[in-house]
């Protein structure tokens, strides 16, 4: 702030530290205490009053204009005299007043530490001041070295001043990543002179949701991130607090959302994911998309799925841009545009998306749509994917140790893959695994282990796994199951979103009415309530083989 007196007084001469200020002089405003009034011996009367007139100017641009009104005693004659005592005594406890108010509110400031969690905005500090005193103000000697320092009305910078009544609006928030404490300092000072420093801790913190839940690449997010198999049982409850919390942080209505997915509650995720689109949070966008595409809890919609995840695309999200990149390379529910899909698959790569990666990995390996193949750089991006822990890579790299496409034949590098995505949680790697064991590929062949981890395939979603588990069945010959081959095939067509085993449908066909009736019988026995049944018996082997799978509360996140 800067000051001009645009009417001086008329009785006596304005004064800043010894010297005279003349009209249209600017005065920086930290120096309006220092602002004296010099009058002359022999004014005309006792008492009169006075003004003077001033413009006040800030940085950007704003202007104020006011005028003081004062009264001028004279210091002459015993009523003067009296007058000059009494106000140099009133002077002198207005300076010890001054002085004890410096100190207070220096000892409310010093050493306090204050815990500020980071990416909820400004959080008030919360100080208390133990004075109102007008004429003492704080000045900011040492500002935050990151992060913003704020009060309701402006952000504050380096050397800026407050008033002792601002103290209690006072601000921080910390810039996003922040982990280490940061310390602010004040100069504490009364128009008397008194003046005491005083210094503070601030100590940016991660919200346990964030930690809980965080997801990867989240534009608006806080940390590095969870992927899905790595949320825990605790993170629900967390993010429940969290929302409370704070009602209007988007992020953590998201983070709820797939704390839920976790925990199998999809109904209540996918209320708090569009609460949390609703209030901007891009990430949830994608979610939305995310849910119409697979069905979960609703019907398969590939359109209203794309019409997400190319609006979460535009605002530069990685994951938005990975499906929609995705569904436009391969045409799903959408017209194919190669170049264009190619394009977003290899920006969000570039971001450190791992599904994109393992997307490039599969048109590299094979070449498709016009894409050559480049098995030395489908191979680079899965060993990027998996020294991110990417599960789907770990899988993905596995298959290439097996045929040995991009690198060596590795089977024992193989396997040691394919387990460690199973104990993540993968859905595809049980039957990666399996299939070594059914064909004693770089393991003795074992049919039971290898009809175990088909079933557990299918238990995650796998519907190739449910397909070879089906085969596995009939390969039994006379000693097969047919009720558990459809079981299985049934299974196949239920999991399988994309029609990618269309053989699936017409081998369950093939099947009679009896082994159809037992597995359609077995399943319904299964469910806890009961669901409303129509069409062929195939469609209602399909209807309820998902039902089964769905109440079985699997991780619906994973895939």
């Amino acid at each position: 702030i800067t000051v001009s007196i645009e009417r001086p007084p008329a009785l006596g001469r304005l004064m800043l530290d010894g010297k005279v200020v003349e009209a249209g002089e600017l005065i920086q405003g930290k120096d309006l205490p220092r602002l004296q009034l010099d009058v002359p011996k022999g004014i005309g009367a006792p008492e009169e009053m006075d003004m003077l007139a001033y413009s006040a100017r800030d940085s950007w641009g704003g202007e104020a204009k006011g005028m003081l009104v004062f009264r001028v005693k004279s210091g002459e004659g015993a009523e003067g005299e009296q007058v000059m005592a009494s106000l140099e005594a009133e002077q002198k406890q207005q300076v010890l007043q001054r002085g004890i108010h410096v100190t207070g509110a220096a000892e409310a400031i010093e050493n306090r530490e204050v815990d500020v969690p980071v990416g909820v905005g400004a959080v008030a500090l919360n100080l208390d001041v133990p004075t109102d005193d007008a004429a003492v103000s704080l000045k900011v000697t040492n500002y935050p070295a990151t992060g913003t320092l704020s009060l309701p009305d402006r952000t504050l910078s380096p050397e800026s001043s407050l008033t002792v009544g601002e103290v209690e609006g006072l601000r921080y928030e910390p810039q996003i990543g922040a982990g280490t404490p940061v310390e602010i300092a004040f100069e504490i000072r009364a128009d008397s002179g008194a003046s005491k420093p005083a210094k503070m801790k601030l100590s940016p913190s991660v919200d346990p949701c964030d930690l809980a839940a965080g997801e990867p690449l989240d534009l608006q997010g806080v940390v590095p991130g969870l992927l899905p198999n790595e949320i825990g049982a605790d993170a629900v409850k967390l993010c429940e607090a969290a929302v409370k919390a704070y009602p209007d942080v988007a992020r953590f209505r998201y983070e709820l959302g797939r704390a839920l997915l976790a925990a199998g509650k999809v109904d209540q995720a996918r209320k708090a994911i569009q609460q949390a689109a609703d209030r901007g949070h891009v990430r949830a966008v994608f979610e939305l998309g995310y849910l119409h595409a697979t069905g979960t809890g609703m019907a398969v919609d590939r359109k209203q799925a794309n019409t997400f995840y190319a609006a979460a695309a535009d605002k530069g999200d990685p994951y938005g841009m990975t499906s929609w990149g995705r569904a436009l390379f391969h045409g799903y529910g959408v017209e194919r545009d190669t170049g264009k899909g190619l394009d977003l698959l290899l920006k969000a790569a570039a971001m450190g998306h791992t599904y994109a990666m393992n997307d490039l990995a599969a048109i590299f390996t094979e070449g498709r749509n016009g894409v050559p193949a480049d098995q030395a750089r489908a191979v680079a991006f899965l060993e990027a994917g998996v020294q991110r822990q990417d599960m789907y890579s770990m899988n993905l790299l596995g298959r290439n140790y097996l045929s040995g496409r991009g690198v060596e034949k590795d089977p024992k590098a193989a396997l040691a893959l394919f387990q460690k995505a199973i104990d993540l949680g993968q859905p595809y790697a049980p039957g990666s695994l399996a299939r070594m064991y059914r064909d004693g590929v770089g393991v003795e062949q074992n049919l039971d282990e290898a009809q175990r981890l088909f079933e557990l395939g299918t238990s995650r979603g796998d519907q190739s796994g449910a397909y070879d588990r089906a085969a596995l069945e009939m390969q039994k010959g006379d000693k097969a199951d047919q009720a558990v081959a459809v079981r299985f095939l049934a299974f196949t067509v239920a999991l399988d979103l994309r029609n990618e085993l269309p053989d699936a449908r017409a081998t369950l066909a093939k099947f009679g009415a009896k082994p159809k009736a037992a597995a359609l019988k077995q399943m319904r026995g299964e469910l806890k309530s009961k669901i409303p049944l129509s069409g062929s018996v195939d469609k209602q082997l399909v209807k309820v083989a998902r039902a089964v799978w769905e109440q079985a509360n699997p991780r619906r996140d994973l895939f």
